[in-house]
């Protein structure tokens, strides 16, 4: 008898020829597809035989486990069947014993021709993330995988012909670990553990308002994230979001309409987007006193504007003149604050953002344009949107009714002084505050 190995796709084939021993008169030879098989596969045996026979029979033995599979005669010496590995088998190896041929039993004394049973192989699972709503991998052809959230069974899903599978799930916690185990023939492979990704970038809820005097930043954020803060390129401070969701980061005093960009970084390396927060001037609040002999009067045209009321008042000679709700910035691009003067003044300036010419109705700046001696593109003007005004909704500019700053464009000169402030005081001391007094 010899015994050939022939390799294939996923196993070894065994080729054994009788031709040289006691069976030569009755076997040509013995084939199985492969040397190894677990639970819920199927191994093939061919035989052909030199004696014309009806039936054909071999036992394997493993131990106490002995395993008897009857061949189907397809031709006059051809036989074949299959072995399918069920939970009856018992891991190990399976040697061939005995051949049966019609009614004579020829005994296999030499052991060489077997299989083994292994273990189920572990199921491959494809990353879950906490925005996943499947898992998907692959295991053994038409079995089954289990799914488990701690010890929880949370999904059961069969394998297709090639052994892949997609399991529906609801989405899960990231760093929660799922249990994966494959089944087959009522046994269960070895557990795999994988751990949910976070993809999900953290969100900046809040920052608080800054001045040219605070030297600590707040907000509220994803609990252990980092927090980075930049004024221009430059990292001014850092820290780490506490476990009730909150970070206080030191970052020094900043000048006045600095812009700065707060980011933050989670565990799983995900990144906000930046949350902008222009740096105020401080305006100190003021007790209601008789103007000081040190205050100059206002003697010619005066406008200042509250961004905490939404409030322009203008004045003339220290007397108040007309008062209009604005609209100012939003507490992500708040409106600078300090003593500017009007640069410019133009109709019907065109939005070059936008690319929208000057007095088209979809024009955000309005009909008037008053340019302020601050940053590149601050300044009173009109609207695109009537409903906008009282409001803190800009980026940075203030909006009037395009009625009020066409009337105001009028009286207003260039190198008018104007006054921002964002406070609960009263424009008395306001103004004082800048060494101004007005009635």
């Amino acid at each position: 008898m010899f015994l050939v190995l022939l390799p294939t796709a996923n196993a070894t084939t065994f080729k054994v020829g009788f031709n040289s021993n006691k069976f030569s008169h009755y076997i040509d030879d013995l084939n199985l597809n492969t040397s190894h098989s677990t639970y819920g596969q199927t191994i093939d045996v061919s035989l052909t035989t030199k004696k014309n026979v009806d039936t054909v029979s071999l036992s394997f033995l493993n131990g106490t486990n002995q395993k008897n599979v009857t061949l189907s005669k397809t031709s006059a010496h051809q036989f074949s069947g299959k072995i399918k590995i069920t939970s009856s088998f018992t891991k190990g190896e399976y040697k061939l014993k005995s051949i049966k041929l019609d009614h004579k039993n020829l005994v296999i004394s030499d052991k060489k021709i077997k299989f083994a049973i292994l273990d189920l192989p572990t199921p491959n699972i494809d990353q879950v993330t906490n925005q996943s709503t499947s898992i998907n991998g692959s295991f053994l052809p038409n079995s089954h995988v289990e799914v488990y959230n701690d010890s929880t069974l949370v999904s059961t899903v069969k394998t297709d012909e090639n052994g892949e599978f997609n399991s529906v799930i609801k989405p899960v916690k990231e760093f929660t670990k799922l249990t994966v185990i494959g089944v087959s023939e009522g046994i269960q492979s070895k557990p795999i553990t994988i751990d949910v990704k976070d993809t999900i970038a953290p969100i900046i809820s809040s920052v608080s308002p800054l001045t040219d005097q605070s030297q600590y930043v707040n907000g509220k954020s994803e609990p252990s994230a980092s927090v980075k803060i930049y004024n221009n390129e430059t990292l001014i401070g850092e820290g780490i979001v506490n476990s009730t969701g909150k970070f206080n980061v030191n970052i020094g005093k900043q000048t006045a309409n600095s812009s700065l960009k707060v980011i933050v970084v989670d565990q799983s390396n995900n990144q906000s987007k930046p949350f902008t927060v222009r740096v105020s001037h401080y305006t100190p609040p003021v007790v209601q006193t008789p103007v000081k002999s040190n205050s100059t009067l206002s003697t010619g045209q005066l406008i200042i504007i509250n961004s905490q009321t939404n409030k322009l008042t203008y004045y003339n000679n220290g007397k108040i003149i007309k008062t209009f709700n604005v609209a100012t910035g939003k507490s992500a691009t708040p409106t600078p604050t300090g003593k500017f003067t009007i640069v410019n003044k133009i109709k019907n300036r065109p939005w070059y953002k936008g690319n929208i010419p000057g007095g088209d109705p979809r024009n955000p700046l309005g009909k008037r344009w008053m340019g302020l001696s601050v940053g590149a593109a601050y300044g009173i003007h009109g609207n695109s949107n009537e409903s906008s005004i009282g409001n803190s909704v800009s980026s940075g500019c203030v909006r009037m009714h395009n009625s009020d700053i066409q009337w105001l464009f009028e009286q207003i000169n260039v190198g008018t002084t104007v006054i921002i402030a964002k406070s609960s005081n009263s424009n008395m001391a306001i103004a004082h505050s800048y060494g101004i007094s007005i009635a």
